[in-house]
């Protein structure tokens, strides 16, 4: 116990904020929140470390008909949005229903998950933020030992939201900030406004400063395009002086949303493509196997499920209700397991210009 306290001491220390943003996920300091992390949500629940062990093995042995439970969980806090990004499956699909997850049956899913479970996101397809039960939700993570963390567009960050943010002990956030100024930011964040977010950027990190918390993580997530990447340098200059912690520089995915293809959002540096554009066609770089439906599980506000952040629940692919049916009985039903041998293989249309699978299984 008291080597423990020690080590957290000491990364309490390590972990202050830095006199630059970090660019790099492999430095030092990540690694230093990566073990703090795994001293709090990994190391005092062997069950979940069983069971991860569990998924690995099946990912070796390319068995989709194993028995164990995915060790994190996608819950979409809300699918309502108030942008209409053009490659946003959430802006290609008017049709799909709205609303926000509730509190009861939330509370049910993560007392049934939370033997196995090492981290909750709360994004999807929707902004998370526009739930009002958001900090409650991630309390209740919080208390039952799991990481938790979620995207924002960044423009409900108001100074009482960041607060119960971290008073609620969420462990991190990613906001998209796509662009400094106003014109080259809402060229993709239709309908929004680049001084809002960047305001509540800045109010998060002041406000996390004056508690003297170490958490939450607080991310920029930068979507480079041909229109936006000229202002790189510019993001990491705001990023160091409002204090975030970390940016994230992401290739964007052209083959979804209204705008699917259109090869002028594909910046001039080559570093931040993923798309081979050389022909006619556009290919992957490099293809990947997916593991998503081994590792995780996404449950949709409404209790359905997605296999990932493309699968449009109305689409069938994965029947069943999560609130009506359990987890535990949709995760074993023969169409699930089909499902996630042929996700593995990348064999739905979806997959065949996916940017996030990076599994080389």
């Amino acid at each position: 116990m008291a080597e423990t306290i020690a080590i957290e001491k000491e990364l309490d220390s390590a972990l202050k904020m830095p006199e630059q943003v970090n660019v790099s996920i492999n430095t030092r300091r990540n690694i230093q929140w990566k073990i703090f992390n795994a001293i709090r949500y990994v190391l005092p629940y062997p069950r979940k470390i069983v069971n991860y062990l569990g998924i690995k093995s099946a990912l070796l042995a390319h068995n989709p008909k194993h028995k164990f439970f995915p060790f994190k969980l996608g819950v979409e806090a809300s699918s309502r949005c108030n942008l209409k990004c053009p490659l946003c499956p959430r802006t290609a699909n008017t049709a799909r229903p709205t609303g926000d997850m509730d509190y009861e049956p939330y509370t049910k899913l993560i007392d049934t998950m939370a033997p196995y479970l090492f981290q909750v996101r709360f994004h999807n397809l929707g902004e998370p933020t526009l739930n009002p039960r958001l900090p409650d939700m991630i309390t209740y993570a919080h208390r039952k030992g799991m990481y938790t963390n979620f995207h924002t567009n960044g423009h409900y960050l108001t100074e009482k939201l960041a607060s119960d943010l971290i008073d609620s002990g969420l462990d991190e956030v990613n906001i998209a900030l796509d662009g400094l100024s106003e014109d080259v930011y809402r060229k993709y964040r239709v309908n929004g406004s680049a001084e809002r977010v960047k305001k509540g950027i800045s109010d998060f990190c002041r406000i996390k400063k004056e508690k003297k918390s170490r958490s939450p993580r607080i991310n920029i997530q930068f979507l480079v395009m041909s229109h936006n990447e000229h202002e790189i340098p510019e993001l990491h200059d705001f990023a160091a002086a409002a204090g975030v912690d970390w940016v994230f520089l992401k290739p964007v995915n052209i083959m979804i949303g209204v705008d699917t293809g259109n090869k002028e959002y594909l910046p001039s540096n080559s570093k931040y493509s993923r798309y081979n554009t050389e022909n006619e066609t556009i290919e992957l770089s490099k293809k990947y196997k997916c593991t998503i439906t081994f590792s995780e599980v996404i449950v949709n506000w409404d209790g359905s499920i997605s296999l990932c952040a493309c699968d449009d629940p109305e689409s069938g692919i994965i029947k069943g209700n999560v609130f009506k049916d359990g987890i535990k009985k949709v995760l074993s039903e023969e169409e699930f397991v089909k499902a996630r041998a042929k996700s593995l293989k990348m064999g739905y249309d979806m997959c065949r210009y996916c940017i996030d699978a990076k599994c080389s299984v």
